[in-house]
């Protein structure tokens, strides 16, 4: 039962990137849509929203190593918390009300939402580039181990058949003597019967 729940928790991990992924592209595109100029910081948040999307359809490939881009996840996690630091210094101050003369001619309250969303999918790629990192560090463990245990059953293996060449040469060593001594205590035999 404990092994179901390990790995049904990347798929609501991936799923709940997705969702809120999908929901912060929304929100930052009805912002840009709305403002009167367009923003770099709105196109930067199209864009990390786009690369994250992206990304998600890369990772639902059955047979891509996820495991392997753990390194991946971390820079999309930067990338979102560039995106959440930069709005949530732009919308939120310290007490959470909405700075004033800087609204960028967004809706405010969807602003601050997005900003929510923003850490919630930042703190999804940590834990996600976290479980990536201990899944591709275990598989490598146990491939060393597996490699190590297979020297030295190679090894055992050379030893007891070595054992075995050394046994039929002691056996045909062991012959050969026994021949020579026959053939020797028939000829003193021999030659004291002359």
């Amino acid at each position: 039962m404990a092994s179901t729940h390990l790995h049904l928790f990347p798929l609501v991990l991936r799923s709940t990137q997705a969702i809120l992924s999908l929901t912060s592209l929304i929100l930052y595109a009805t912002a840009l849509a709305s403002s009167p100029d367009e923003d770099s910081a709105y196109i930067y948040a199209l864009v990390c929203c786009t690369i994250t999307l992206l990304t998600l359809v890369i990772y639902s490939i059955p047979s891509f190593p996820t495991r392997k881009f753990f390194l991946w996840d971390f820079a999309v996690a930067v990338l979102w918390a560039a995106l959440s630091g930069y709005f949530g210094m732009i919308f939120l101050e310290h007490d959470g009300e909405v700075q004033s003369g800087d609204d960028r001619g967004a809706n405010k309250t969807a602003m601050k939402a997005a900003v929510g969303v923003d850490l919630v999918v930042m703190v999804c790629w940590v834990m996600s580039c976290l479980l990536g990192c201990v899944g591709y560090c275990r598989a490598k463990l146990q491939a060393r181990r597996q490699r190590k245990v297979d020297k030295e059953a190679g090894k055992m293996l050379e030893g007891q058949e070595q054992g075995v060449v050394e046994a039929e040469w002691d056996d045909e060593d062991g012959e050969c003597e026994k021949g020579l001594m026959g053939e020797k205590s028939e000829k003193k035999s021999a030659g004291k019967g002359v």
